[in-house]
């Protein structure tokens, strides 16, 4: 069996896997609400808090939509196939690659295109479909790309960190919080914001701050490419290592 067809079988698979889970099935259709909710809602919530509060919500929307877009989107990406991978892990999966004619390596490889290619597709479509301070074509296409890496992370430390789905639901709440960062982050003047900069999700919210502000957003862009490159690799290398025990 070639690549091609091994790639193939793996996909198969995947979306069985996925389309029997009623818990995954959700969280899709979790994802397809969410972003409904807050396109409809948001004006309405908008012009309440104008009018009763004489609070203007727009300077914050460049936090809300980058917030939903480039953290929780591929957040939930991951946790798609982070679940399907810790089944993998739980039920011999793993072990049973070792002794195939797949390469581990092939294999790893796929379980980190997968989740960054959902990713890729869902930074835009949230961030679009949402609609508050979109950056222009060119920033929110780059910035997505980038995003989505961090699918590949989010399910590599599911189902490496984590010994079962109920750990893997603890740790899941646990890094959700972590969103907290980009929030407190965004109100802080540089030069003290940069020390949210320790978490590379910082790095793309800042870019998306930048590029809807019309300012140079492709340092702080490529700075979280490079942050989540090696996040990948740690996570990729630390599943091999747990596949061999």
């Amino acid at each position: 069996m070639n690549g091609a067809s091994r790639i193939l079988m793996l996909a198969r698979l995947e979306v069985r896997l996925v389309g029997r889970d009623r818990f995954l099935l959700g969280v899709g259709l979790y994802i397809v609400a969410m972003s409904l909710v807050i396109r409809f809602l948001l004006p309405g919530i908008e012009s309440g808090l104008a009018d009763s509060r004489g609070f203007d919500l727009n300077p914050y929307y460049p936090l809300l939509n980058s917030y939903f877009a480039v953290f929780l989107a591929p957040m939930l990406a991951g946790m798609i196939y982070g679940f399907t991978l810790l089944e993998a892990r739980e039920d011999g999966t793993l072990r049973a690659v070792l002794v195939s004619p797949m390469p581990l390596t092939e294999y790893v490889r796929y379980r980190l295109l997968a989740p960054f290619a959902l990713s890729a597709i869902l930074v835009p479509a949230l961030a679009l479909l949402v609609g508050a301070s979109l950056p222009g074509p060119l920033a929110l296409l780059a910035i997505s790309l980038v995003s989505a890496l961090l699918g590949p992370v989010w399910a590599l430390s599911t189902a490496t960190f984590a010994d079962d789905k109920i750990s893997a639901f603890a740790l899941l709440k646990a890094l959700s919080g972590t969103g907290l960062i980009l929030i407190g982050s965004f109100f802080v003047d540089e030069p003290l914001q940069l020390i949210a900069g320790a978490y590379p999700p910082f790095w793309l919210a800042k870019a998306y701050w930048v590029a809807v502000d019309g300012g140079p957003w492709w340092g702080y862009l490529a700075v979280g490419l490079l942050l989540l490159l090696a996040a990948n690799v740690f996570l990729a290398r630390r599943l091999a290592r747990v596949a061999h025990r």
